[in-house]
C-alpha cells in the first residue's frame, strides 16, 4: 500500500493513498495534492493536524467529527477552501448557527437576589450547593466563632431569596 506523510505545522499525518481516493467521488484539495504530485517531497499542510484530522475523519464517516479545541468557523472556512462536498460546509453552518443562537439565548443581565442568611448578592446561574457559607454564631474577640471554635464556615448549602 502506497502512503503518503503530511506535515501539519511539523507533526506528521501518514495515511495511504487509496484512503484518501476512497473517502469522496468529487475532488478536492488533498485528494487533487495526491494525484498531481508525484514526487515523494515533504508536503506541508499549514494546518494544525486536529483540524486536518477532523476533515478526514468527517469524509470517512460522511458525518461531521471534530476533534477537541476546532473552531467550527475555522472548519467551515478550510473545507470551502479545499473544495470539500457542498454537503460538510452546509452542515458546519447549521451547527454553527446552531452555537451562535444558544450564545445569544444566554441571559446578560440576570437579575440580582440578596441571599436571606448570609446577605451576599447572587445571579441564579451561579447558585451551586456551596455557594452560602456563614457561622452560626458570632466570632470572639480571637476571631473564633463560638458554633464551632473554627474560623471556616461551618454551614455551607444554597443561597436563599425570599423571592
Amino acid at each position: 500500500m502506497e502512503t503518503i506523510t503530511f506535515y501539519c505545522r511539523g507533526e506528521p499525518l501518514t495515511i495511504t493513498k487509496n484512503e484518501i481516493e476512497s473517502l469522496t467521488d468529487a475532488d478536492w484539495f488533498i485528494s487533487l495534492l495526491i494525484k498531481y504530485n508525484d514526487d515523494d517531497e515533504k508536503t506541508e499542510l499549514c494546518e494544525d493536524i486536529d483540524i486536518v484530522k477532523s476533515i478526514i475523519e468527517t469524509l470517512r464517516y460522511k458525518k461531521i467529527v471534530m476533534y477537541k479545541n476546532i473552531s467550527i468557523t475555522h472548519m467551515k472556512i478550510l473545507c470551502d477552501k479545499w473544495c470539500l462536498p457542498e454537503w460538510v460546509i452546509q452542515d458546519l453552518e447549521i451547527i454553527e448557527q446552531k452555537t451562535i443562537e444558544v450564545i445569544e439565548n444566554k441571559p446578560t443581565d440576570e437579575t440580582i437576589y440578596l441571599c436571606q442568611i448570609c446577605r451576599v448578592g447572587f445571579k441564579k446561574s451561579e447558585n451551586f450547593s456551596n455557594s452560602c457559607n456563614k457561622h452560626k454564631m458570632n466570632c470572639d474577640i480571637n476571631g473564633l466563632f463560638h458554633c464551632c471554635g473554627k474560623e471556616e464556615p461551618c454551614v455551607l448549602g444554597y443561597h436563599y431569596s425570599a423571592v
